[in-house]
């Protein structure tokens, strides 16, 4: 056998050796790492499982004893001895905020006392400190689902975050924890709200029991257009009419988007003594706020208001055609309704 094919069999044969080292660590390393993940799974469930049954032995003391604070000082220690390390922190939360999904009243009222008393809270105000995000997000929602009212401060100052994850934890805090007092941010905010966190701040507060609504009249002054479209919402869905003064003013607003808005508003109150304000400002309204006037018209116009109306008749924007067409039939009706009837 000649020399160079003597070194080409022992190069593959070296080859073939390195290559099954590697895949045998390959297999070792997988096999651990399953065992690993496997282990974990199984401390997650087991540790979850004994702080179900802790949580349930604080919720149901026997409140006809004068043990039960003692009771429950006995579990906040036991549990707190398991608190050594973040694995198990993060277990306990997630199972009492899972536990807050199932109960309400007086109940979700004992675990957020529980979540103080085992000093979670300060570990949730430590987490705003985080330079991560999401472990900034993490802290807020935690304070906003256990009802911090103290934390207030420490969560304001994310308010004008650039991050808008963060934003939106706080918005909810704000208003899960304080409801329409908690609107006061909306005084300071200068960076933008999303429709979709406009919808979120809008459904929390329907879901907030006390429907105290404070004045809203500096929001419709913002110079944050979106503090102004969110306050408008609000006034439509509250009937915060007492503002009516201050959406006239908004009619000649820079923004077109708030002027459109505002003239719904109106249609939707049938504010029918508006309506002279938005005829005489009608020729320098853009085509799109020309035909939310119409939409306007359709539902409170008057005999008075023919005269306008007809000039439009031909118009070629075919909304406002479609619309003339309506307030006239309208205004048809309300003449024969005026006139006496023959007998």
């Amino acid at each position: 056998m000649s020399e160079g094919l003597t070194s080409f069999i022992y190069v593959v044969w070296m080859l073939a050796s390195a290559l099954l080292v590697v895949l045998f660590i390959l297999i070792v390393i997988i096999y651990v790492s399953r065992y690993y993940i496997h282990r974990k799974e199984q401390h997650l469930v087991s540790q979850q499982k004994q702080y179900e049954a802790m949580l349930i032995q604080y919720l149901f003391a026997d409140k006809d004893l004068h043990s039960i604070k003692a009771k429950q000082s006995l579990v906040v220690e036991q549990i707190q001895q398991t608190l050594h390390t973040k694995s198990n922190k993060k277990i306990l939360v997630d199972t009492l905020i899972k536990s807050k999904g199932q109960i309400s009243g007086e109940m979700a009222e004992i675990v957020d006392n529980l979540f103080v008393a085992l000093k979670l809270s300060q570990c949730a105000i430590d987490k705003l400190k985080s330079k991560k995000w999401y472990v900034i997000a993490s802290g807020i929602k935690e304070l906003r689902i256990f009802t911090i009212k103290e934390a207030k401060k420490q969560v304001f100052a994310f308010v004008n975050d650039p991050r808008v994850d963060i934003r939106r934890q706080v918005y909810m805090y704000f208003i899960s924890v304080f409801g329409f007092e908690g609107l006061s941010f909306l005084g300071t905010i200068e960076t933008p709200i999303s429709k979709w966190d406009q919808i979120g701040i809008l459904k929390a507060l329907k879901n907030n029991k006390n429907q105290e609504i404070p004045d809203v009249t500096k929001w419709l002054k913002s110079t944050n257009k979106d503090v102004v479209l969110l306050t408008l919402e609000l006034v439509r869905l509250y009937g915060l009419l007492e503002t009516k003064e201050t959406l006239i003013t908004l009619v000649n607003h820079e923004r077109s988007e708030i002027r459109r808005k505002v003239i719904s508003v109106f249609t939707y109150f049938n504010l029918q003594d508006v309506t002279p304000v938005l005829l005489k400002r009608y020729p320098t309204l853009p085509q799109l706020e020309q035909i939310e006037v119409f939409k306007f018209l359709e539902s409170v116009s008057t005999v008075e208001d023919k005269a306008f109306v007809v000039k439009y008749i031909d118009c070629k924007v075919f909304e406002i055609r479609k619309s003339v067409s309506k307030i006239l039939k309208r205004i048809e009706n309300l003449q024969q309704s005026t006139q006496p009837k023959v007998t």
